[in-house]
């Protein structure tokens, strides 16, 4: 069949269906711009559209139009593409032969209502954490938080939210122990003996350190068996989920993503958000 036969037989066939046979049906919705757009990016995932302007300028939606954020990516940018997670955007230039990468990073709104706070409860960082107990990176990963802690004395406090990843089968029984103990105020108490027995956690363990925490355990089988209990970690979970957390441990220095769980990095982020006041003394060498 010819080209040309092709598209009168086709045209013959779009004459002859219904107007009504595809049910089209078509939504509109704007978002407004303060620039005349070039290109459209969007993740695969399809939470966030990136707009590139005329100028320049990338512009970031949530999928539902809410504004993000802007930044100026250049004058001379021809072409953007996002990554399928979204936090990264690759540009293409018109000065040189590269593709760019830039790595964005979205706070995120993170609630911890209700969550085990250590730390002075009024201090204007917040750092959050997604962990469990039988994860080893967890464990190690103390020592870090709680240098922050001291190195920021009355400026930051440490929320924990329960992310018990399914392939260490006693996350969940912990984490539902440390929810029972915080009904009785020993979160920390437990959640510390955990991850200095974590070698040798059972769930006898679990039981043997919840008396060593010195838990009133008629009151702890007894929020064991509460539905409230796993309401609570299955919470936090979801809460992990919405925030893009992936394993454990996943920081968030208010809803800022630390992606390197170094002092240093923790430091400098917790820093960035106080401003240059909050940098604690340097020490004398």
């Amino acid at each position: 069949m010819t080209r040309y036969a092709f598209l009168l037989l086709l045209f013959g066939w779009l004459m002859a269906a219904p107007a009504q046979a595809a049910g089209l049906k078509i939504e509109r919705q704007e978002l407004p711009l303060t620039e005349t757009p070039r290109q459209v990016a969007y993740a695969a995932d399809g939470d966030r559209i990136f707009v590139l302007s005329s100028t320049g300028k990338v512009v970031v939606y949530a999928a539902e139009g809410r504004l993000l954020g802007d930044f100026f990516a250049g004058d001379n940018v021809t072409s953007i593409a996002a990554a399928p997670d979204g936090d990264r955007l690759f540009v293409g230039r018109a000065d040189k032969p590269v593709l760019e990468l830039i790595e964005l990073s979205f706070p995120q709104e993170i609630d911890i209502t209700g969550a085990p706070i250590r730390g002075a409860a009024e201090a204007p960082v917040t750092v959050t954490v997604f962990s469990e107990f039988q994860c080893p990176y967890c464990a190690s990963v103390q020592s870090v938080l709680d240098q922050a802690l001291t190195a920021f004395p009355g400026k930051v406090k440490l929320a924990f939210k329960h992310y018990p990843l399914q392939r260490h089968p006693l996350a969940r029984p912990a984490a539902l122990a440390t929810v029972a103990a915080q009904r009785q105020g020993r979160f920390w108490e437990l959640h510390d003996l955990l991850f200095s027995h974590q070698q040798e956690l059972d769930t006898d363990t679990i039981r043997e350190l919840a008396i060593k925490a010195e838990l009133d355990m008629t009151a702890f089988d007894s929020c064991l068996q509460d539905p409230e209990t796993v309401r609570k970690v299955n919470q936090d979970h979801a809460d992990g989920v919405a925030a893009g957390v992936r394993g454990t441990p996943t920081i968030f220095v208010n809803g800022q993503l630390l992606k390197n769980r170094s002092p240093a990095a923790l430091n400098d982020l917790i820093t960035q958000q106080l401003g240059a006041t909050g940098r604690p003394p340097r020490e004398e060498k």
